[in-house]
């Protein structure tokens, strides 16, 4: 599938970035719990089955600027749909966009700015997203990335 977004609302304050109403039809698969729901679509195994098969992941603000969600897409290869208040650029190794993700500021861009990936530049980004991961997120790659800034810091 082309779209995908599983995950809760845990607090009002969370809600508030993250209405379902706003999203759900424009989302292929969305599943968003609130108010403590715990039956979830999916298991673990199966959320991340389900994450992996999607070409593309929305990333909602959620009670902070970044999610771990956003992690889990990059490690899978989903290529990331950033709305307003997601921070990507605040990474030591920053995300780049149309390279690792795609940017909108209304749900309605969202088919407008898919249409315009083709195949070959999805694939790109794919990889792009799974080689930032291993590089800045990975046990390795996050041992470098902290001895550089540390290497930086100490200079």
């Amino acid at each position: 599938q082309n779209t995908i977004f599983l995950g809760s609302i845990k607090d009002a304050y969370q809600g508030s970035f993250r209405d379902p109403n706003v999203w759900k039809e424009y989302i292929d698969e969305f599943d968003c719990k609130t108010g403590g729901e715990k039956n979830y679509k999916y298991d673990q195994e199966g959320y991340y089955r389900a994450l992996a098969s999607t070409k593309y992941g929305l990333c909602l603000r959620g009670g902070g600027p970044k999610c771990w969600r956003d992690i889990e897409y990059l490690a899978l290869g989903c290529v990331l749909i950033i709305t307003p208040g997601v921070d990507v650029k605040n990474f030591h190794n920053p995300l780049i966009e149309n390279q690792h993700y795609i940017s909108i500021e209304d749900p309605k861009e969202i088919q407008e700015k898919i249409q315009k990936i083709d195949a070959e530049k999805w694939n790109q980004m794919s990889k792009a997203c799974q080689k930032w991961y291993k590089e800045n997120s990975h046990y390795k790659g996050s041992i470098k990335v902290l001895e550089d800034i540390v290497y930086n810091k100490c200079q």
